[in-house]
């Protein structure tokens, strides 16, 4: 009966996070967008959008986006909805396998349609608090997942391993949507 180290434990890891990065493939995780109040203009609170009056001290007409037919009333940078909006996107390098009807895939949920996939990688790259194994990961705030140009839906996400070696196994269901 042999005894593990921690030598060997590290081993291992560094060994699988290597194969992950050298065959591993990118996956982009969209989250819900930032909302930040324009600095342009000033915003109209009981309507929820721009006033159509330009913040004290902004010159429209030096905005990149400045037509004088069109924002003579409308605040260029937001378009008249007093917000602008910025993507979150997170990338993370990890394995695919697909699961179809093709070979018989069973498990807890049965099943799975085709176009199913199961996306692994090491769960320290994608958790929100750093040093947190039970806590939430991107893939559980995520909107949606794209992957080799192809758009997901999580179905399910679970976080499985031993001492240092944990990883994050995220069942994908493409999606037209």
């Amino acid at each position: 009966m042999g005894i593990i180290t921690d030598q060997h434990v590290l081993i291992y890891q560094q060994s699988i996070t290597d194969v992950r990065q050298s065959i591993g493939r990118v996956a982009y995780i969209y989250l819900e967008p930032i909302k930040v109040d324009c600095t342009y203009c000033i915003l109209d609170k009981v309507h929820g959008r721009s006033s159509g009056v330009s913040e004290y001290g902004m010159d429209w007409t030096t905005h990149p986006d400045y037509d004088p037919v069109y924002n003579i009333k409308v605040c260029p940078n937001c378009n008249g909805k007093g917000y602008t909006q910025s993507d979150v996107i997170k990338t993370v390098k990890g394995t695919k396998k697909d699961l179809s009807y093709n070979n018989r895939v069973d498990l807890n949920a049965g099943m799975f349609r085709p176009g199913t996939i199961r996306f692994s990688c090491d769960l320290a790259d994608v958790l929100i608090d750093l040093g947190n194994v039970e806590g939430n990961t991107w893939f559980d705030r995520a909107i949606y997942v794209i992957l080799d140009g192809e758009k997901y839906e999580i179905v399910n996400t679970t976080k499985s391993g031993l001492r240092d070696l944990y990883t994050c196994r995220v069942i994908l269901e493409r999606t037209n949507k």
